[in-house]
This record gives structure tokens, C-alpha cells and sequence, in this order.
């Protein structure tokens, strides 16, 4: 069933605006070494949210490239995907001085990942001047205030940009946020069938004394959790006594079917480490500061430490980089909890496989509501993600596993292996033989970008190994973290 976009309020299919014969609802302007495979996928998208858009894209509409400046004339809207090499290239500055000159609303798309060619604004600025200073010229461009480098930058972040995303859950966040844009302004609030914030997620009482334990060493922790649990309509209580009632403890596990739909408005938490035993879980709150603040962050370890004896399941939770306020919670790539000049995972608890289970992932602005929900999910003890995530994932696991015991690695290094495969929305099929050859290489920095140059693959530190013969997509993949020897 296709996956149209409706009206929150009436439950009526969105219909594509009226546009003039021969015209585009919107342009796809990308550069061509990291943006084709994100504009097909978008393409495809939008015409099954929207059947009857008219979406412009260069490999399948495009005939006279010496003539840019009419397609973008025949379009309401430009979509420019401010990715590494976009600012550089002649054809790219064409289209956005194009819809500059004939203001066209423009649809800011960016990527939080570096490696797959992600830029930051002010990296975007730093392009646009380079190209200014040593390629107009050449180019032919005749200087123009309106359309020099700050002019440009300031007409490109006019509008709030959009984050690009891999994730299934993440990227119908994404797709509904591009289509609103295509819409007349004003219309009402819409949702995309089968988008997980649609789904109410019960929240079961705890099988214990307290659904979760928060530490007071975890910062950031705690308002994290009022907003988790405001989010869901729940109340969040802290105490050191008991709050709810005590279960005894039976020898056979509770029906997890029946729990799930018992009716429950309280989250129960305590911040008492000699409560942590009468807890469903630990919450390991990961930011730039869980690791990094000296003695502090050893009581934290200590106390993840100490959960982990008593076979509390760890609740990990990841404020990732991105737009939306993630730098102001110090949202951080996972990388550096393996490796960070100024603080990282202690090696205790790598070596005890802390980072076994995956993180929820934790976004801001309009992606915020879907991690919650996630977050819900994993309170509610069912799958954080979608089926073909967790798919995934599974074959990812398998495959790392089989990397860890064929290269005999610790467990930390499986578990960065696996976090790689899922978080990084890479071809599975060829994660792990890309991985086996970088740690045969003996290559242990705790960030790796592989990608494929001339048919082989090469590293950021120039080492190129031979082209994996199952690897189908030009896409770059992260080896995040295994630092260790081989």
C-alpha cells in the first residue's frame, strides 16, 4: 500500500498544487558524487507521498545542460543538497545563482554525516568564497553584488534547512518536512501513513520496584527523561523510596503481551544506586560530556559498571549531531566514545560490550517526536526501530561477528562494528569484508572513511586495498572506533 501524505485533520490524500503545463513543483539540484543516490530516493518518495508532482531531476529530465537557468524558471521550487563539492562545481553554482536572480524559494537539504560529504554552514561559506575567489573568472561569471558569496549564503539559509536522513523513521520525518514545503503556505499539518508518530506506544508498569534508574553523574540525564516522559503524556516520579508497588519475583517471566497493555501514566526512577537492583533498567544518557568530565564521569562508569554485575539492562540512549538544537545538548558523532582526546569510554566496560545493543538515536527539531517514540518503544520493551532496520541490523551482527572471530577481536570491537553497520545506513552486504580488510591492514585510528577510488578502496590516510567484488553502491563507510590491535 503506497504511503501517501494526509491532512491531520480531515484524513484527505495531499493532491500536487496546480502548475503550469511543462512546469516542476520542484528542482533537485545536487552534485553528482554524493547527492544521486539521496535525489533518487527523494524523487521516488515524493511521487508516492504525492502522485502528480512533477519533481525535476537531471538524469531523467534534463536535455539541455547549456540552459540551467530555463529549467529553474520552469519550477516553483529548488531543493539544493549542501553536500561537499556542491559550491565547486560550475554547473551547481549556475542553478543556485539561477534561483537567486529569479528568487525561488529555496529548500536548504543538509547532511549531519562528514563522511558521506555533510557540510556545516559555515563550511558551505568557506566553499562559496573559495569558488568566488578562484573560479568566476575563468568561469565567465561577471561580478555581481547580489550574487556574490555572501549574497548567496545569505539566500541559502533564509529558510530553515531540512536534515537528510537513512534511517526509514528518520527519513519519513525528512520527506514529510520537504513535501510540506511544496504545499500553499498555510495549509493544514499533515502526516505520512505508517509514520511511527503516529503509533501510541503504552508505557507497561515496571516488572520491579522502578522502571528505570538515572544517574545523577549522567549529564543531561534527567531532563532528558521529563522530556521523554512529557512527550508521551506521562508523569515522571523520582524518589528514593518506593513508589510502586512490589512485585514478588517470579521464577517464570511475566507475560510480556499482557504487560504491554496494561494502562500506565507513571515513569518511576530513581537516583539511589542501592536501588539499582530494584530497576528494569540503567539509562546511559550518551552526549559529548558523558565521558569527558574527569572524576565525574568515573562515578558514571563506576555505576554502569555496577549495573552491569547485576544484570540490569542498559537503557542506551545517543544525542546525535544535527540541526534542531543537537549542538546546544551536546550531541556528538559515536566515534568519539571510543576514542576523544578529552575523555572516552573507560576500557573496562568496552571490554565488557556496553555498547552491545544500539542506542536510540536522539535528533532535534521535527525528527525530536519520532526519537522519542522510539525511545518509548524501547520503554515498552518492543523493537526501537522499523522492521527493516532491525533486518538489517541482524545481518550486520552476523556478519561483524563472524569478523570478531575470525580476527579475534574483543568484544568493543564488535560492538563498534555493529553500531557502524546500523547507524550509518551502509550496504550491508559488504560492511564486513571492508572491515576485515582495514583491521588486517593493522589500521587501528578510531575513524576510518573508506571510499572507492579508480575501483579500489582507499583510506583517509591514502592505504588502498583491493576493490570488494560484492560492493555495489559508490557510498563510503565508517569504521567507527575499533581501535584495537590486530
Amino acid at each position: 500500500m503506497a504511503r501517501r501524505l494526509c491532512y491531520a485533520k480531515s484524513g484527505k490524500r495531499v493532491a500536487a498544487p496546480a502548475i503550469d503545463a511543462g512546469g516542476y513543483h520542484v528542482f533537485l539540484s545536487h552534485v553528482w558524487s554524493n547527492g544521486q543516490d539521496p535525489m533518487r530516493v527523494i524523487k521516488q518518495r515524493l511521487l508516492e507521498m504525492i502522485p502528480g508532482l512533477s519533481v525535476f531531476l537531471d538524469v531523467d529530465d534534463l536535455k539541455d545542460i547549456s540552459n540551467l537557468g530555463m529549467y529553474i524558471t520552469r519550477t516553483r521550487a529548488v531543493l539544493i543538497f549542501c553536500s561537499d563539492g556542491y559550491f565547486l562545481s560550475k554547473n551547481c553554482i549556475i542553478e543556485l545563482r539561477a534561483t537567486v536572480t529569479q528568487g525561488k524559494p529555496i529548500i536548504p537539504l543538509v547532511d549531519p554525516d562528514a563522511s558521506r560529504g555533510g557540510l556545516t554552514e559555515d563550511q558551505v561559506g568557506e566553499q562559496l568564497i573559495r569558488v568566488e575567489t578562484n573560479s568566476y573568472a575563468k568561469w565567465g561569471f561577471d561580478y555581481d553584488d547580489t550574487l556574490s558569496a555572501k549574497a548567496l549564503h545569505k539566500a541559502l539559509w533564509a529558510n530553515e534547512p531540512i536534515e537528510w536522513n537513512r534511517i526509514g523513521a528518520f527519513q519519513d520525518v525528512t520527506l514529510r518536512c520537504i513535501a510540506d514545503r511544496l504545499l500553499p503556505e498555510g495549509h493544514q499539518r499533515t502526516y505520512l501513513r505508517r509514520e511511527i508518530i503516529n503509533e501510541k506506544i503504552v508505557c507497561p508498569p515496571p516488572t520491579k520496584r522502578y522502571h528505570v534508574y538515572c544517574s545523577r553523574n549522567n549529564p543531561g540525564a534527567i531532563e532528558m527523561l521529563k522530556e521523554f516522559a512529557k512527550s508521551q503524556g506521562l508523569t515522571l516520579k523520582f524518589a528514593p523510596s518506593r513508589l510502586a508497588p512490589a512485585r514478588r519475583r517470579s521464577s517464570s517471566r511475566p507475560d510480556e503481551q499482557i504487560r504491554a497493555n496494561v494502562q500506565n501514566t507513571t515513569v518511576y526512577a530513581t537516583h539511589d544506586i542501592e536501588q539499582i537492583d530494584e530497576c528494569d533498567s540503567m539509562l546511559v544518557y550518551l552526549t559529548s560530556r558523558t565521558w569527558t568530565r574527569g572524576d565525574a564521569s568515573c562515578m558514571f562508569g563506576f555505576e554502569v559498571g555496577r549495573a552491569m554485575d547485576a544484570d540490569i539492562p542498559l537503557l542506551l540512549v545517543h544525542e546525535m549531531i544535527g540541526v534542531g538544537g543537537q549542538e546546544t545538548r551536546c550531541g556528538c558523532e559515536f566515534a568519539s566514545f571510543f576514542s576523544c582526546d578529552d575523555g572516552a569510554t573507560p576500557p573496562e566496560l568496552l571490554r565488557r560490550g556496553i555498547y552491545a545493543q544500539i542506542a536510540v538515536a536522539l535528533k532535534g527539531g521535527e525528527w525530536r517526536k519520532t526519537s522519542m517514540v522510539m525511545l518509548a518503544k524501547a520503554f515498552a520493551g518492543t523493537d526501537a526501530v522499523g522492521k527493516g532496520d532491525a533486518n538489517e541490523l541482524k545481518q550486520a551482527q552476523a556478519m561483524s561477528k563472524e569478523v570478531q572471530q575470525e580476527l579475534r577481536l574483543p568484544a568493543s570491537a564488535h560492538a563498534a562494528v555493529r553500531i557502524t553497520a546500523r547507524g550509518r545506513g551502509v550496504e550491508v552486504s559488504s560492511t564486513a569484508k571492508l572491515l576485515a580488510w582495514v583491521l588486517s591492514k593493522q589500521l587501528s585510528p578510531s575513524r576510518l572513511a573508506l571510499r572507492r577510488i579508480s575501483g579500489e578502496w582507499t583510506t583517509s590516510e591514502g592505504q588502498r586495498g583491493s576493490r570488494d567484488s560484492s560492493a555495489t553502491e559508490a557510498t563510503s563507510v565508517s569504521a567507527v572506533g575499533v581501535e584495537s590491535s590486530v
